[in-house]
């Protein structure tokens, strides 16, 4: 097998390995493709259009196998039909020339000799294709022999050559053993099926019979074709055919591919509206329907239809007290294992939905009685007298309930809702029934509270607020050191109305900052007035809350008004709660901020809340003010705690004020115990500014 016939069989089977890989690596890249796009894999995902693309390739391989066998058969055929004209041709040409008188030893030295072997290379050199033309004859011996074979340039570098291309003299021996000649001296026309190699070099053969005048083969003529040139052909019609599959196959390739992509982009979209959906009617953090499953795909008029259905609204306090504390994840974590709580005590024919980002509602179908709804919502509560734990620690969270019933309280489920939350809102935070029915005088409170909502804007506007000041006094010197200021709202029709009523409602509507300011501004400027009129250094003390401590510009708005009013920042005292350290760092730093202005901080109400010792040292305040209730009792029984929380304050270096000093024996009882100050109504109620101008005037001795 010559190094082009190897290199032939090499290629097929090369293609054959390509193509398999091909077709493998196809399905492994579109595999992978498609799980870039969805994440992951369905199963049995592409398995028909896989299987079918797979058919399809290996059809096409064979289809490519069939059309190459096809159409090296055409070039053979070629070569075999060129071969059997020429021969038909040739030979009669012989026969009419004389070649069988060729016979005697110096036969290659005659006139017919060398007249026949001019013609044999005219004809070899005449045709491109072939290589070489020569005739052959069987002795009696039965060996074969040459009779005429002219020179041939076998290496085609335009020279005769060396032995191999020289002519060869009649009578040499002709030893391969080659089927095809031994047939063609029988009569028979013959060509070999594939190129072979002899000593004079790569060619594929056709033999010829040569005949004589009584039709007997008296010899035989031989064309030897280019082995080179002949499998050059096959193999350009071999590659026309790779080309051609190959071509068809990235088709295939192409339409699968897409295909694959066009199911992964169904699924995909599918999946999208799986998830807008899910994100459309279901929350995020607990999985819970929400507001839009409800009115969307829960239809009161269809769920509710000729059945009675009891709409329970329900919050939780004390989450955030822990957002504010331990931040918003911890928070999540409790809020979520809370909603895990409710869930456990779920029947079948109720449903959970998550109405807002802290309020809930749970629909009840079909019950028997209303008392049997409020019966599960105390359930519910004293299911939360358990704290709820989360990592290694417990929390105490507390829900309310407000309850409404269709179709009593509401025609859709906005208005029960509504009607529920309106309950919910009435439940007292400092009693222990947390659940609430509706009914229409909660909507006139409603309303009530609504007509003092529109009425504090408009006092904000019209500025219809006093402060009153209550004296500090030294227990030491006895005389007064300060004055706490406290808000009044002056109403012009209802009179004085206390804080107590409406601040709550001012952090609710968010108009406490503006009213903080206001009261800080004309608690300096007045505490101004006095100083310069008694020539005093008396100090104020201005309320502080949670909401405004957490205000980004505090700072900048306390520096305003000290500039404005022109009041001395050593003279003035912010009292915050524990209650408003909403982030102990964060307050802290904050706290330390306004301590380097210059101004003073007060611990107010100290000890009526969870008082924590550990940050109490890391504070920068310069006073704690005892809550009043530690003096209720006093002097009927001797209080070793609060001469304890005394002792606390001078050993931090902090002054200690009593506030709730009421009576001569509890003055007497705080100077006993070495309290630094005091201020009750023993010494004066709060007081309006022009009255607290008379107070100082008779503790001053002016007249």
């Amino acid at each position: 097998m010559t190094s082009l016939e190897l290199d032939f069989d090499i290629n097929i089977l090369l293609f054959l390995f390509v193509y398999l890989l091909a077709i493998l690596t196809v399905v492994l890249l579109s595999r992978k493709l498609v799980i870039r796009k969805l994440s992951e894999l369905p199963e049995r995902f592409g398995k028909a259009p896989t299987v079918l693309f797979v058919l399809l390739s290996i059809v096409l391989l064979i289809f490519g196998y069939v059309l190459d066998s096809t159409l090296r058969e055409k070039e053979y055929k070629e070569y075999y039909d060129m071969a059997k004209n020429m021969g038909t041709i040739f030979s009669r040409d012989l026969r009419n020339e004389g070649h069988a008188t060729l016979y005697q030893s110096d036969a290659d030295g005659s006139k017919e000799y060398t007249h026949i072997l001019r013609k044999i290379t005219e004809w070899q050199n005449h045709i491109k294709e072939v290589q070489s033309v020569y005739t052959m004859r069987m002795d009696e011996n039965g060996q074969i022999y040459f009779v005429v074979a002219p020179a041939t340039d076998y290496n085609k570098d335009g020279r005769i050559r060396g032995e191999m291309e020289q002519r060869v003299p009649m009578g040499t021996l002709y030893k391969e053993e080659v089927p095809e000649l031994k047939r063609a001296l029988k009569g028979t026309f013959t060509m070999q099926k594939k190129p072979t190699t002899d000593r004079w070099g790569y060619s594929i053969s056709a033999f010829i019979p040569v005949t004589n005048g009584r039709g007997e083969v008296e010899s035989v003529l031989g064309i030897d074709f280019d082995g080179d040139q002949f499998m050059e052909r096959k193999m350009n019609e071999r590659l026309k055919v790779i080309g051609f599959v190959g071509l068809i196959f990235i088709v295939v390739v192409l339409i699968y591919v897409l295909t694959l992509l066009s199911l992964a982009e169904k699924i995909l979209t599918k999946k999208h509206k799986n998830e807008l959906h899910k994100m459309a009617y279901y929350d995020e953090l607990t999985g819970l329907p929400n507001r839009n499953y409800l009115n969307n795909l829960l239809p009161l008029m269809e769920w509710g239809e000729e059945s009675v259905v009891a709409v329970i609204l329900f919050g939780f306090e004390g989450l955030d007290a822990i957002d504010e504390l331990l931040g918003n994840s911890k928070c999540d974590n409790v809020y979520v294992a809370s909603i895990r709580r409710i869930q456990t005590s779920m029947k079948e024919h109720m449903k959970l939905i998550r109405w807002s980002e802290r309020e809930h509602l749970i629909i009840v179908k079909d019950y028997s009685t209303e008392q049997e709804i409020v019966n599960f919502a105390e359930s519910l509560v004293k299911q939360f007298l358990i704290p709820v734990h989360v990592g290694s620690r417990d929390f105490y969270i507390s829900p309310k309930f407000g309850i409404s019933f269709y179709p009593n309280d509401g025609s859709d489920w906005n208005a029960l809702v509504k009607n529920a939350n309106l309950a919910k809102m009435h439940v007292p935070s400092e009693n222990d029934n947390r659940v609430m029915i509706y009914n229409s005088q909660l909507l006139t409170e409603s309303n009530e509270k609504r007509d003092i909502e529109l009425e504090l804007h408009h006092a904000v506007i019209a500025e219809q607020f006093e402060v009153f000041y209550q004296p500090q006094l030294s227990l030491i010197s006895g005389k007064p050191i300060g004055m706490e200021a406290l808000l009044r709202w002056n109403h012009p029709s209802k009179g004085i109305i206390s804080p107590l009523k409406f601040i709550p409602l001012a952090e609710e509507l968010k108009l406490i900052n503006q009213i903080g300011l206001w009261v800080l501004k004309k608690a300096c400027t007045q505490t101004v007035e006095i100083n310069e009129l008694y020539g005093l250094n008396l100090r104020v003390s201005v309320n502080l809350s949670s909401v405004q401590l957490q205000h980004p510009h505090l700072l900048q708005d306390i520096k305003k008004i000290l500039i404005e009013t022109r009041l001395e920042p050593r003279l003035l005292d912010l009292e915050i709660t524990e209650g408003s350290l909403f982030n102990f760092e964060k307050s802290s730093q904050i706290l330390e901020d306004i301590k380097n202005l210059g101004i003073h901080i007060s611990l107010d109400d100290f000890g009526a809340g969870y008082s924590s010792l550990s940050y109490l040292k890391k504070l920068s305040i310069h006073r704690l003010k005892i809550d009043r209730i530690f003096l209720l009792n006093i002097p009927k029984e001797e209080d070793t705690l609060m001469t304890s929380i005394v002792t606390l304050g001078h050993n931090l270096n902090l002054k200690v004020l009593a506030e709730g000093a009421e009576t001569i024996e509890q003055v007497n009882f705080l100077k006993s115990i070495e309290c630094d100050e005091v201020q009750g109504y023993y010494f004066a109620k709060p007081l309006p500014y022009h009255e607290f101008i008379a107070y100082l005037n008779k503790q001053l001795n002016i007249d």
